[in-house]
């Protein structure tokens, strides 16, 4: 049973709630790495067909894509943004999340210059776009019961201890890849979480994902990435008042966290391992 109930999709700036909003209508790969992913995503297809024992048709994609869509539209799927404990009031004082661009400081890799030619590639961002207006980073949980959600040592735990879990309409103003989109430059074009693509699953492991799909038409987070799944918050949706609960490490003392200051902004809290809400 989940834990938490989800929002009523707003029907601001086009689409439903299961439809991605029009702000991501532009977040488009550049033709050139469009074309590079593609050729990339067809000769990882050719080493499955080898070990499928037959080709790949395009209604076999079409359902890897539908299986796709099932887990990322889920119910039990969630956005999240790690963080650590002690960035928590600095972002609830300024009511929204910031990227490196802005801090200048980074969890994983600090590369702007890196991070502008990437999103430019793959987002058709310019590499002067003023920093306020970035994405912002987080990742995929799947969950019923929050007491399922590893904090401590899940993967990306590196960018921080606290997990700060979106409410179900940021969906419509994310895409994701299957895996680290920095790492994988050149093998993974962002989609719309609402409309995924087949381009957008990490290849790496792709023979497991296709099989699992093509199979049973159901995929894990597991499946789609062999590290994390990692989602982009675009338009300025990664704010405060669109948190909808935040998760604590085991063990995190309670005088660190900001009770009061969560009780005024609506935002409910539990600890790693726990189902008592806050």
């Amino acid at each position: 049973m989940l834990l938490l109930k989800p929002n009523s999709g707003r029907k601001s700036g086009g689409g439903g709630k299961n439809q991605p909003d029009s702000v991501l209508k532009n977040i488009t790969p550049t033709q050139a790495y469009d074309d590079y992913v593609k050729n990339y995503f067809d000769r990882k297809k050719a080493d499955i067909e080898r070990q499928l024992g037959r080709k790949l048709t395009e209604q076999d994609m079409q359902i890897l894509e539908k299986a796709i869509y099932n887990l990322t539209s889920s119910p039990d799927t969630h956005i999240g943004i790690r963080l650590p404990i002690d960035k928590l009031d600095s972002i609830l004082n300024d009511g929204r999340f910031k990227s490196q661009f802005e801090t200048g400081t980074s969890k994983g890799i600090l590369a702007t210059d890196k991070r502008a030619n990437y999103e430019n590639m793959a987002m058709s961002y310019s590499k002067t776009l003023p920093p306020e207006q970035r994405p912002i980073y987080g990742m995929l949980f799947n969950y019923k019961k929050l007491s399922e959600v590893d904090v401590s040592h899940g993967d990306g735990s590196h960018y921080g201890k606290v997990i700060a879990i979106m409410k179900p309409d940021v969906k419509r103003y994310a895409t994701f890849t299957g895996g680290d989109s920095l790492d994988c430059r050149g093998q993974i074009t962002p989609s719309p979480l609402l409309r995924p693509s087949r381009y957008s699953l990490d290849m790496r492991n792709s023979y497991v994902a296709i099989n699992a799909a093509l199979t049973s038409q159901r995929l894990t987070l597991l499946e789609t990435s062999a590290h994390y799944t990692e989602a982009q918050i675009h338009g300025g949706h990664a704010k405060v008042n669109n948190i909808q609960h935040l998760i604590f490490a085991r063990g995190t003392p309670t005088s660190q966290i900001p009770t009061a200051r969560l009780k005024q902004l609506g935002i409910s809290w539990s600890m790693e391992g726990e189902n008592k809400i806050n």
